[in-house]
Protein backbone atom coordinates (compact mmCIF):
# COMPACT_ATOMS: atom_id res chain seq x y z
CA UNK A 1 0.00 0.00 0.00
CA UNK A 2 2.72 2.49 0.89
CA UNK A 3 4.17 2.79 -2.60
CA UNK A 4 1.11 1.59 -4.47
CA UNK A 5 -2.29 2.95 -3.52
CA UNK A 6 -0.92 6.01 -1.73
CA UNK A 7 1.03 7.44 -4.63
CA UNK A 8 -1.69 6.63 -7.17
CA UNK A 9 -4.12 9.25 -5.86
CA UNK A 10 -4.46 11.87 -8.61
CA UNK A 11 -7.29 13.57 -6.73
CA UNK A 12 -4.99 14.63 -3.89
CA UNK A 13 -2.58 16.21 -6.35
CA UNK A 14 -5.46 18.00 -8.06
CA UNK A 15 -6.47 19.65 -4.77
CA UNK A 16 -3.04 21.23 -4.49
CA UNK A 17 -3.17 22.38 -8.11
CA UNK A 18 -6.42 24.24 -7.41
CA UNK A 19 -4.44 26.74 -5.33
CA UNK A 20 -2.90 28.09 -8.52
CA UNK A 21 -5.70 30.65 -8.60
CA UNK A 22 -4.48 31.99 -5.24
CA UNK A 23 -0.95 32.24 -6.62
CA UNK A 24 -2.28 34.29 -9.53
CA UNK A 25 -3.28 37.04 -7.07
CA UNK A 26 0.17 37.33 -5.46
CA UNK A 27 3.41 39.03 -6.53
CA UNK A 28 6.79 37.29 -6.80
CA UNK A 29 8.95 40.27 -5.85
CA UNK A 30 9.08 40.04 -2.07
CA UNK A 31 6.00 42.15 -1.40
CA UNK A 32 3.90 39.56 0.44
CA UNK A 33 3.16 40.28 4.11
CA UNK A 34 1.85 37.09 5.77
CA UNK A 35 -0.37 38.10 8.70
CA UNK A 36 -2.09 36.38 11.61
CA UNK A 37 -0.46 33.00 11.10
CA UNK A 38 -1.44 30.54 13.82
CA UNK A 39 0.76 30.73 16.93
CA UNK A 40 -0.84 27.78 18.57
CA UNK A 41 -0.81 24.33 20.15
CA UNK A 42 -3.48 23.20 17.68
CA UNK A 43 -1.88 20.81 15.18
CA UNK A 44 -4.65 21.49 12.66
CA UNK A 45 -3.75 25.18 12.59
CA UNK A 46 -0.09 24.24 12.33
CA UNK A 47 -0.86 22.15 9.24
CA UNK A 48 -2.44 25.23 7.66
CA UNK A 49 0.69 27.29 8.37
CA UNK A 50 2.99 24.62 6.94
CA UNK A 51 0.71 24.22 3.92
CA UNK A 52 0.84 27.98 3.35
CA UNK A 53 4.63 28.02 3.55
CA UNK A 54 4.80 25.08 1.13
CA UNK A 55 2.43 26.98 -1.19
CA UNK A 56 4.68 30.04 -1.13
CA UNK A 57 7.71 27.86 -1.83
CA UNK A 58 6.00 25.98 -4.65
CA UNK A 59 5.06 29.20 -6.44
CA UNK A 60 8.29 31.11 -5.84
CA UNK A 61 6.60 33.65 -3.56
CA UNK A 62 8.98 35.40 -1.17
CA UNK A 63 7.58 36.58 2.15
CA UNK A 64 8.64 40.10 3.11
CA UNK A 65 7.66 39.46 6.72
CA UNK A 66 5.33 37.24 8.75
CA UNK A 67 3.48 38.11 11.94
CA UNK A 68 1.02 36.39 14.30
CA UNK A 69 -1.61 37.75 16.67
CA UNK A 70 1.01 38.50 19.34
CA UNK A 71 3.30 40.64 17.19
CA UNK A 72 1.13 41.67 14.26
CA UNK A 73 0.82 45.24 15.49
CA UNK A 74 4.57 45.62 14.84
CA UNK A 75 4.05 45.01 11.12
CA UNK A 76 2.40 48.35 10.39
CA UNK A 77 5.49 50.52 9.83
CA UNK A 78 7.03 47.85 7.58
CA UNK A 79 4.08 47.70 5.17
CA UNK A 80 4.89 49.73 2.07
CA UNK A 81 2.81 50.81 -0.93
CA UNK A 82 2.48 47.86 -3.28
CA UNK A 83 2.77 45.23 -0.54
CA UNK A 84 0.03 42.58 -0.53
CA UNK A 85 -1.44 41.62 2.84
CA UNK A 86 -2.06 37.86 2.97
CA UNK A 87 -4.15 36.69 5.90
CA UNK A 88 -3.85 33.17 7.30
CA UNK A 89 -6.64 30.75 6.41
CA UNK A 90 -8.57 28.36 8.63
CA UNK A 91 -11.87 28.30 10.44
CA UNK A 92 -11.99 31.57 12.36
CA UNK A 93 -13.83 33.83 9.90
CA UNK A 94 -16.89 34.55 11.98
CA UNK A 95 -18.01 35.19 15.54
CA UNK A 96 -16.95 31.99 17.34
CA UNK A 97 -13.43 33.43 17.72
CA UNK A 98 -14.18 37.19 17.63
CA UNK A 99 -10.68 38.41 18.52
CA UNK A 100 -9.31 37.02 15.24
CA UNK A 101 -12.16 38.50 13.21
CA UNK A 102 -11.80 41.89 14.88
CA UNK A 103 -8.04 41.89 14.30
CA UNK A 104 -8.62 41.10 10.63
CA UNK A 105 -11.14 43.91 10.30
CA UNK A 106 -8.86 46.41 12.02
CA UNK A 107 -5.84 45.70 9.85
CA UNK A 108 -7.83 45.65 6.60
CA UNK A 109 -9.36 49.04 7.46
CA UNK A 110 -5.90 50.47 8.22
CA UNK A 111 -4.50 49.65 4.77
CA UNK A 112 -7.07 50.69 2.14
CA UNK A 113 -4.35 51.23 -0.50
CA UNK A 114 -2.84 47.74 -0.24
CA UNK A 115 -4.28 44.66 -1.90
CA UNK A 116 -5.61 42.05 0.55
CA UNK A 117 -5.87 38.28 0.08
CA UNK A 118 -7.54 36.06 2.70
CA UNK A 119 -6.44 32.44 2.40
CA UNK A 120 -9.06 29.62 2.41
CA UNK A 121 -11.51 29.98 5.29
CA UNK A 122 -14.64 28.36 6.63
CA UNK A 123 -17.20 31.06 7.42
CA UNK A 124 -19.62 30.78 10.34
CA UNK A 125 -21.61 33.39 12.26
CA UNK A 126 -24.14 32.61 14.99
CA UNK A 127 -25.31 36.24 14.98
CA UNK A 128 -26.78 37.31 11.62
CA UNK A 129 -26.44 40.99 12.49
CA UNK A 130 -22.74 40.46 13.20
CA UNK A 131 -22.40 38.61 9.90
CA UNK A 132 -23.84 41.57 8.04
CA UNK A 133 -21.76 44.15 9.91
CA UNK A 134 -18.47 42.28 9.60
CA UNK A 135 -18.82 41.25 5.97
CA UNK A 136 -19.85 44.75 4.94
CA UNK A 137 -16.83 46.21 6.72
CA UNK A 138 -14.34 43.81 5.14
CA UNK A 139 -15.93 43.83 1.68
CA UNK A 140 -15.73 47.63 1.62
CA UNK A 141 -12.00 47.33 1.01
CA UNK A 142 -11.49 48.22 -2.66
CA UNK A 143 -8.94 45.49 -3.46
CA UNK A 144 -9.71 42.34 -1.50
CA UNK A 145 -10.04 38.67 -2.49
CA UNK A 146 -11.56 36.17 -0.05
CA UNK A 147 -10.95 32.46 -0.61
CA UNK A 148 -13.33 30.04 1.11
CA UNK A 149 -13.11 26.27 1.35
CA UNK A 150 -16.72 25.08 1.07
CA UNK A 151 -19.88 25.98 -0.84
CA UNK A 152 -21.82 26.91 2.27
CA UNK A 153 -19.22 29.55 3.15
CA UNK A 154 -19.29 30.81 -0.42
CA UNK A 155 -23.06 31.23 -0.28
CA UNK A 156 -22.74 33.25 2.93
CA UNK A 157 -20.16 35.75 1.64
CA UNK A 158 -21.13 35.95 -2.03
CA UNK A 159 -23.78 38.68 -1.50
CA UNK A 160 -21.07 40.89 0.01
CA UNK A 161 -17.96 40.03 -2.02
CA UNK A 162 -19.43 38.97 -5.36
CA UNK A 163 -16.75 37.60 -7.69
CA UNK A 164 -14.08 38.53 -5.16
CA UNK A 165 -15.12 35.44 -3.16
CA UNK A 166 -13.71 32.21 -4.61
CA UNK A 167 -13.91 28.53 -3.73
CA UNK A 168 -10.71 26.50 -3.21
CA UNK A 169 -9.70 23.57 -0.96
CA UNK A 170 -7.87 23.94 2.33
CA UNK A 171 -4.25 25.01 1.91
CA UNK A 172 -2.97 22.05 3.97
CA UNK A 173 -3.39 19.92 0.83
CA UNK A 174 -0.13 21.50 -0.31
CA UNK A 175 1.57 19.04 2.05
CA UNK A 176 0.75 16.06 -0.17
CA UNK A 177 2.84 13.94 -0.65
CA UNK A 178 5.81 15.56 1.11
CA UNK A 179 4.44 15.16 4.65
CA UNK A 180 3.82 11.45 4.15
CA UNK A 181 7.38 11.06 2.88
CA UNK A 182 8.71 12.76 6.03
CA UNK A 183 6.50 10.78 8.39
CA UNK A 184 6.00 7.24 7.07
CA UNK A 185 9.63 6.25 6.77
CA UNK A 186 10.36 6.79 10.48
CA UNK A 187 7.01 6.11 12.13
CA UNK A 188 6.87 3.91 15.22
CA UNK A 189 5.58 0.38 15.52
CA UNK A 190 2.07 -0.15 14.19
CA UNK A 191 -0.88 -0.23 16.57
CA UNK A 192 -4.00 -2.36 16.20
CA UNK A 193 -6.16 0.35 17.78
CA UNK A 194 -8.08 2.97 15.78
CA UNK A 195 -7.24 6.62 16.38
CA UNK A 196 -10.03 8.47 18.20
CA UNK A 197 -9.17 12.15 17.65
CA UNK A 198 -12.19 14.06 18.93
CA UNK A 199 -12.44 17.78 19.59
CA UNK A 200 -13.21 19.13 23.06
CA UNK A 201 -13.74 22.83 22.54
CA UNK A 202 -16.36 25.38 21.43
CA UNK A 203 -17.02 23.39 18.25
CA UNK A 204 -17.55 20.03 19.94
CA UNK A 205 -20.61 18.06 18.86
CA UNK A 206 -22.36 15.16 20.56
CA UNK A 207 -20.32 11.93 20.63
CA UNK A 208 -22.07 8.98 18.94
CA UNK A 209 -23.18 6.34 21.42
CA UNK A 210 -21.28 3.69 19.43
CA UNK A 211 -17.94 5.16 20.55
CA UNK A 212 -18.91 7.00 23.75
CA UNK A 213 -17.79 4.02 25.81
CA UNK A 214 -14.23 4.43 24.56
CA UNK A 215 -13.76 7.84 26.11
CA UNK A 216 -10.62 6.70 27.92
CA UNK A 217 -8.98 6.36 24.49
CA UNK A 218 -10.06 9.74 23.12
CA UNK A 219 -7.34 12.23 22.34
CA UNK A 220 -7.15 15.75 20.94
CA UNK A 221 -4.50 18.13 19.65
CA UNK A 222 -3.71 19.72 23.03
CA UNK A 223 -2.93 16.32 24.57
CA UNK A 224 -0.49 15.45 21.80
CA UNK A 225 1.67 18.59 22.04
CA UNK A 226 5.08 18.04 23.64
CA UNK A 227 6.61 19.93 26.55
CA UNK A 228 9.59 20.85 24.36
CA UNK A 229 7.39 22.59 21.82
CA UNK A 230 5.49 24.46 24.53
CA UNK A 231 8.80 25.73 25.95
CA UNK A 232 10.11 26.76 22.53
CA UNK A 233 6.88 28.61 21.82
CA UNK A 234 6.99 30.39 25.19
CA UNK A 235 10.62 31.45 24.66
CA UNK A 236 9.85 32.90 21.23
CA UNK A 237 6.80 34.76 22.50
CA UNK A 238 8.81 36.11 25.41
CA UNK A 239 11.19 37.84 22.99
CA UNK A 240 8.55 39.89 21.17
CA UNK A 241 8.88 42.74 23.66
CA UNK A 242 12.63 43.00 23.09
CA UNK A 243 12.08 42.83 19.32
CA UNK A 244 9.77 45.86 19.56
CA UNK A 245 12.65 47.74 21.21
CA UNK A 246 14.98 46.80 18.37
CA UNK A 247 16.67 43.86 20.10
CA UNK A 248 16.14 40.97 17.75
CA UNK A 249 18.80 38.27 18.06
CA UNK A 250 17.33 36.12 15.27
CA UNK A 251 14.24 35.86 13.07
CA UNK A 252 11.59 34.88 15.61
CA UNK A 253 8.97 33.97 13.01
CA UNK A 254 11.28 31.63 11.11
CA UNK A 255 12.37 30.07 14.41
CA UNK A 256 8.74 29.41 15.23
CA UNK A 257 8.06 27.89 11.81
CA UNK A 258 11.00 25.50 12.32
CA UNK A 259 9.79 24.48 15.80
CA UNK A 260 6.26 24.01 14.47
CA UNK A 261 7.44 21.80 11.63
CA UNK A 262 9.40 19.56 14.01
CA UNK A 263 6.36 19.25 16.25
CA UNK A 264 3.93 18.44 13.43
CA UNK A 265 6.21 15.69 12.13
CA UNK A 266 6.65 14.27 15.64
CA UNK A 267 2.88 14.21 16.27
CA UNK A 268 2.14 12.81 12.81
CA UNK A 269 4.64 9.97 13.29
CA UNK A 270 2.86 8.97 16.48
CA UNK A 271 -0.58 9.07 14.88
CA UNK A 272 0.59 7.25 11.75
CA UNK A 273 0.84 4.07 13.83
CA UNK A 274 -2.98 3.80 13.93
CA UNK A 275 -4.46 1.90 10.97
CA UNK A 276 -7.92 3.59 11.03
CA UNK A 277 -8.78 7.15 11.99
CA UNK A 278 -12.02 8.39 13.59
CA UNK A 279 -12.04 12.15 14.02
CA UNK A 280 -14.24 15.21 14.45
CA UNK A 281 -11.28 17.46 13.67
CA UNK A 282 -11.34 18.73 10.10
CA UNK A 283 -7.57 18.68 9.96
CA UNK A 284 -7.55 15.35 11.71
CA UNK A 285 -9.39 14.09 8.62
CA UNK A 286 -7.08 15.99 6.25
CA UNK A 287 -3.98 14.74 8.06
CA UNK A 288 -5.28 11.19 7.83
CA UNK A 289 -5.74 11.67 4.08
CA UNK A 290 -2.26 13.15 3.74
CA UNK A 291 -0.85 10.09 5.50
CA UNK A 292 -2.89 7.59 3.48
CA UNK A 293 -5.20 6.42 6.26
CA UNK A 294 -8.85 5.29 6.02
CA UNK A 295 -10.79 8.11 7.70
CA UNK A 296 -14.18 8.19 9.39
CA UNK A 297 -15.20 11.83 9.85
CA UNK A 298 -17.67 13.06 12.47
CA UNK A 299 -19.08 16.56 12.12
CA UNK A 300 -18.33 19.49 14.41
CA UNK A 301 -21.05 21.63 16.00
CA UNK A 302 -22.00 23.53 12.82
CA UNK A 303 -21.31 21.13 9.96
CA UNK A 304 -17.77 22.14 9.01
CA UNK A 305 -16.63 18.65 7.99
CA UNK A 306 -19.76 17.73 6.06
CA UNK A 307 -19.61 21.03 4.16
CA UNK A 308 -15.95 20.48 3.36
CA UNK A 309 -16.26 16.93 2.09
CA UNK A 310 -19.42 17.79 0.19
CA UNK A 311 -17.26 20.21 -1.80
CA UNK A 312 -14.11 18.11 -2.17
CA UNK A 313 -15.07 14.51 -1.42
CA UNK A 314 -14.73 13.36 -5.03
CA UNK A 315 -11.01 14.24 -4.86
CA UNK A 316 -10.33 13.03 -1.32
CA UNK A 317 -12.40 9.84 -1.54
CA UNK A 318 -12.71 7.53 0.15
CA UNK A 319 -13.74 9.35 3.35
CA UNK A 320 -16.74 8.08 5.23
CA UNK A 321 -18.70 10.92 6.84
CA UNK A 322 -20.60 9.51 9.81
CA UNK A 323 -23.84 11.46 10.27
CA UNK A 324 -26.24 9.18 12.15
CA UNK A 325 -26.27 6.66 15.02
CA UNK A 326 -26.76 3.87 12.47
CA UNK A 327 -23.70 4.95 10.49
CA UNK A 328 -21.70 5.18 13.72
CA UNK A 329 -22.71 1.62 14.59
CA UNK A 330 -21.72 0.44 11.09
CA UNK A 331 -18.39 2.20 11.48
CA UNK A 332 -17.62 0.43 14.74
CA UNK A 333 -18.76 -2.91 13.32
CA UNK A 334 -16.23 -2.43 10.53
CA UNK A 335 -13.52 -1.37 12.99
CA UNK A 336 -14.07 -4.50 15.09
CA UNK A 337 -13.94 -6.82 12.09
CA UNK A 338 -11.22 -5.05 10.10
CA UNK A 339 -7.95 -6.85 9.47
CA UNK A 340 -5.26 -4.38 10.51
CA UNK A 341 -2.29 -6.60 9.77
CA UNK A 342 -2.23 -5.88 6.04
CA UNK A 343 -2.70 -2.28 4.91
CA UNK A 344 -3.72 -3.15 1.37
CA UNK A 345 -6.38 -5.60 2.60
CA UNK A 346 -7.65 -3.00 5.05
CA UNK A 347 -7.97 -0.41 2.30
CA UNK A 348 -9.73 -2.84 -0.01
CA UNK A 349 -12.26 -3.68 2.69
CA UNK A 350 -12.78 -0.01 3.53
CA UNK A 351 -13.32 1.03 -0.09
CA UNK A 352 -15.64 -1.91 -0.76
CA UNK A 353 -17.80 -0.99 2.24
CA UNK A 354 -17.70 2.81 2.21
CA UNK A 355 -16.20 3.97 -1.09
CA UNK A 356 -18.15 5.98 -3.61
Amino acid sequence: MREGWYKSRPGMASLGDMHDQIAATLPRDGKVVYLDYAFTTNVGDQLIVLGTLKFFERHGITIKLARNIHNVEDAGPAVAPGDVLVFHGGGNFGDIYPHFQQLRERIIAAFPENRVVIMPQTVHFDDKAELDRSCRAIASHPAITLFVRDRHSLAIVKPYFGERARLVPDIAHQLWPSLWEDVAQEAGNASSEPLLLLRRDAEQAAIPAAIAGREDRFTDWDVLISRRYRIERAIIRGQYGAARRGVRLYDLDQAYFAAMRREVIRVARGLYRHPLWITSRMHGAILGLLLGKPVFALDNSYGKLSSYFDAWGQWTAPVKLVTSPQEAAEMMEFVHKASVGDESMLWTAYRDRFGR
